[in-house]
């Protein structure tokens, strides 16, 4: 048994050695073709793509889009960094990458919290960041974007011109991940999945070859983009549709701690039966925890954001919304009429910036019941409190969030179809709502990464436990709010699963995505 246990570590060693070695030789050949776009470390541009090493968050005076990371596990030591400016480039380096078998990873808005899944220890950082251009079409009702934009960047252009797209309620998320992972927007409610909006996507496959993906000239494939991730290929743009937005209202309103349990009341009212009769408001239902070292005393608040797609009169109130802000008491609010999906946006990246590290895990249960809310939210409490006390810089936001059937039925209206497979589910044929549950912690030190997994492991046991003990526990996971280890892609259902083996074998037979890549999640064997 020892000696083979050596024997597996070597081969692992050799492996690792053979792939560093491959690294230099692939970075060697970019280094050759496009000079001016790769650079080594010690170099401005390789520390500004990479977060200089760890040091760039704590340099200068920096904004948000200043960090090529939102958590700072996504900093780590390519041997190289390759900055693509067209799909043309990236066309070119893959090709490179492919023929001699060199390990990379592929950084866009850099927003995903896993370690070395858009990073990489010795490999080849392909960084689509440069992509960033964004093209409005009047006459179609479509944007087309590069994968190197963050929702902000697409705001910017459609925010005067009154028009929204289904993007990110954080405008500092990239369009790249947000989108092959579903994407929840704030008109999810009444327009279902992002990715269900997506008209076209421009993609190099894993030996180089640009492509375009649409409906009619690669359905198999256009229905796998949408949720199941990057296993298939590297978009570099994608064509989403459009629809008019003027004046809307939104904004947060903050909850102390004793009205917690008539806040998780309405929300089970809303999320079984207001969002299905009101589809066009959004709420964002997440529940603050802080630890003792951030602020004076303890703080655990309800901080809920609301959204409406139309104005609301000065001290009145939309039906669907009264439940929350007329019949609880509250702290504080920031709603207002706003234009422009930046400033919502905006304010809620504000409240969750870069520079520190975080991690997000979630499941899903099939919801029952208000008291059902009420005793996952306490069992989150009380596991989580000890680590509350003792993980530096602790703040933990505990989310529910609604797929109602509105939500979910918008996946397959019109003939429309995408790859979380919701709609063949029990839940999803009966037409009951489908909670998500989702934690994003944030801490401060790199030596209690393992306690802080070891914090989110346990509360997630626990209410795996409760919803089995309930028989409400469902197999979906929201692929942008998992975690690294989490299997996910099986949660999609057979149908779904055998789409993406199938589309899978047809466009990376050699498994690129699979191996020389970082950060995908395993397509679940048959």
């Amino acid at each position: 048994m020892g000696h083979f246990s050596k024997s597996r570590v070597s081969s692992a060693l050799l492996l690792a050695l053979a792939s560093v070695a491959n690294a230099e030789n692939c970075c060697a050949k970019l280094k050759a073709l496009y000079s001016s776009k790769t650079f080594y470390p010690n170099t401005y541009t390789y520390g500004a793509t990479n977060g200089a090493g760890g040091l760039l968050p704590i340099v200068g005076n920096l904004l948000q889009n200043d960090f090529p990371y939102w958590a700072n596990q996504g900093i780590a030591a390519p041997g190289c960094v390759f900055t693509a400016k067209s799909t043309q480039d990236v066309s070119n380096a893959v090709k490179i990458l492919h023929q001699h078998r060199c390990e990379y990873a592929i950084r866009s808005g850099g927003h995903n919290p896993i370690p070395e899944w858009s990073n990489t220890y010795g490999g080849v950082l392909l960084s689509t960041s440069d992509i960033d251009d964004v093209t409005y079409n009047p006459t179609e009702n479509t944007v087309t974007f590069g994968a190197g934009c963050k929702w902000k960047d697409i705001y910017d252009k459609l925010d005067p011109l009154d028009v929204a797209t289904m993007g990110g309620r954080d405008n500092t998320v990239g369009t790249g991940g947000f989108l092959l992972g579903g994407g929840i927007s704030y008109y999810s409610n009444s327009r279902g999945w992002a990715a269900d909006h997506i008209t076209a996507y421009e993609v190099v496959y894993a030996n180089g070859t640009i492509g375009t993906i649409t409906s009619t000239n690669y359905p198999e494939l256009f229905i796998a983009m949408k949720g199941a991730g990057s296993s298939f290929a590297i978009v570099t743009h994608f064509t989403q549709e459009t629809f008019e937005q003027k004046t809307y209202n939104a904004g947060f309103v903050f909850y102390p701690p004793g009205s917690i349990p008539k806040v998780l009341n309405a929300l089970y009212n809303y999320s079984v039966d207001g969002a299905i009769a009101n589809p066009e408001s959004h709420i964002i239902p997440a529940f603050s925890s802080v630890g003792p070292d951030l602020v004076v005393t303890d703080v655990t608040l309800g901080a809920f954001c609301f959204f409406y797609p139309t104005q609301i009169p000065l001290l009145q109130e939309t039906e669907i919304f009264k439940p929350f802000t007329k019949e609880i008491p509250s702290v504080a609010s920031t709603r207002k009429n706003r234009k422009g999906l930046n400033s919502i946006s905006g304010e809620i990246a504000g409240y969750s910036g870069p520079g520190k590290r975080q991690s997000f895990t979630d499941m899903a249960i099939v919801l029952d019941s208000a008291e059902t809310l009420k005793v996952l939210w306490d069992a989150y409490q009380d596991v989580a409190e000890p680590y509350r006390l003792c993980i530096s810089g602790y703040t933990a936001s505990f989310i529910f969030y609604p797929l109602t059937s509105t939500f979910v039925s918008q996946g397959t209206a019109g003939g429309k179809k995408n790859s979380m497979g919701l709609e063949d589910t029990p839940a999803g044929q009966d037409g009951k709502t489908i909670m998500i549950i989702s934690i994003n912690l944030t801490w401060l030190l790199k030596s209690q990464d393992a306690l802080a997994a070891e914090c989110v492991g346990k509360v997630f046991t626990k209410l795996k436990e409760i919803a089995d003990n309930r028989e409400i526990y469902h197999p979906f996971k929201y692929m942008n709010y998992a975690n690294g280890t989490q299997d996910v892609l099986s949660g999609y259902g057979t149908t779904s699963g055998n789409r993406l083996r199938q589309v899978k074998l047809e466009v990376d037979p050699t498994n690129d995505f699979g191996t020389l890549v970082k950060g995908r999640y395993p397509i679940p064997s048959a």
